[in-house]
């Protein structure tokens, strides 16, 4: 029955996620908010880093990779969007 309703998610994306989550992380450790801005800058990272590896991929770079994972760009994929997301929140 669990085994029927599990999904497989591809280790790449599984990355993704992490360092996502993590440049998240450091921007709110740098200035601590309340949770909502919390949320919304793991959005925005994860929607950047999501961006990068995927224009990454598009574009046939490889810088520094991780499995599949392309870490260079990713990581500017998410700083772009944490910076776009700050602006945005207006801090």
């Amino acid at each position: 029955m669990i085994g029927e309703l599990a999904v497989p998610v591809a280790p790449v994306w599984a990355l993704c996620l992490l360092l996502g989550t993590g440049w998240a992380l450091l921007v709110d450790l740098l200035r601590p908010r309340e949770l909502a801005r919390l949320l919304h800058l793991l959005l925005a990272s994860l929607f950047g880093t999501i961006a990068g590896q995927v224009l990454a991929e598009q574009l046939g770079l490889a810088r520094v990779l991780i499995g599949e994972l392309h870490v260079v760009e990713a990581s500017v994929g998410a700083i772009l969007a944490l910076l776009f997301a700050r602006r945005l929140l207006a801090w």
